[in-house]
């Protein structure tokens, strides 16, 4: 347990040293410098380890996630999939999502719905939610202003979990999650707040040809579409998020 804490706090310092630079002027002009911040891309590792097999040698499964927020826009990439899920708020509170397929540069708009626990904008924008640090212990805070820092930790159910939280910008930078069925592991990276990769990264979704989901049904001479028909995409579509190849990917909310 002691080697993972030591490794949380490289991570972080690593990218606590990036927004302190970013924001060096912010902090002279400005009371609340870490706000002027409302546009970014967080770039994560996910380590996913399964119990070694005796005589076997432990084999990490390693893909990348980046969680990119542009003022009532939220983005969640999964690189290694080619999927992204994005979601805005509209003018009465419902949330709409939409899911693009990025290899063909396509995407699936679905009916705007009620905010709800698993549905909420929170949750799109932090993807960890305020009910699992609440269920954890506070066991350290320190740093101020955008380098502030808050470590969780939870130890019941056979599950230990260790998260490590940055306030100011309401992401968090490390988190693990510890059980007799393996390991997984979220590893903060990068954060990029320059405005024109940022701009750049939403007009790529925003630009693929989209089709409503009420309306795939009737699109079978689209070949795209015809695929997402033949995979059963239109009929289990409606309950969560999937790939191009009809792999499910649950609700994209994972906690």
């Amino acid at each position: 347990m002691k080697k993972t804490v030591t490794y949380v706090t490289k991570i972080s310092h690593a990218v606590i040293s990036l927004l302190l630079g970013v924001l060096a002027t912010g902090l002279q002009a400005a009371e609340n410098p870490c706000a002027q911040i409302s546009a970014f891309g967080a770039i994560y590792s996910l380590v996913k380890t399964a119990p070694a097999i005796e005589g076997a040698i432990e084999t990490p499964i390693e893909s990348t996630f980046a969680l990119w927020r542009r003022q009532g826009q939220v983005a969640h990439d999964y690189r290694d999939r080619n999927i992204t899920l994005l979601w805005n708020k509209t003018s009465n509170n419902r949330l709409r999502a939409v899911q693009a397929f990025n290899a063909h540069e396509r995407s699936i708009e679905y009916e705007a719905h009620r905010q709800g626990d698993l549905n909420s904008w929170q949750n799109k924008r932090q993807f960890f939610s305020e009910q699992l640090m609440q269920s954890m212990t506070l066991i350290k805070r320190e740093g101020t202003y955008c380098a502030q820092k808050e470590m969780y930790s939870s130890d019941e159910h056979g599950q230990t979990l260790l998260l490590e939280w940055l306030p100011a910008m309401q992401v968090v930078s490390y988190y693990s999650a510890k059980t007799t069925q393996g390991m997984i592991e979220w590893r903060l990276d990068d954060i990029i707040t320059d405005r024109t990769i940022i701009n750049a990264a939403f007009a790529q979704w925003e630009g693929y040809a989209s089709t409503d989901y009420a309306d795939i049904g009737d699109n079978e001479s689209d070949p795209f579409l015809l695929n997402m028909i033949n995979l059963g995409f239109i009929e289990h579509g409606s309950n969560g998020f999937y790939t191009a190849s009809g792999q499910s990917m649950g609700t994209s909310h994972a906690h």
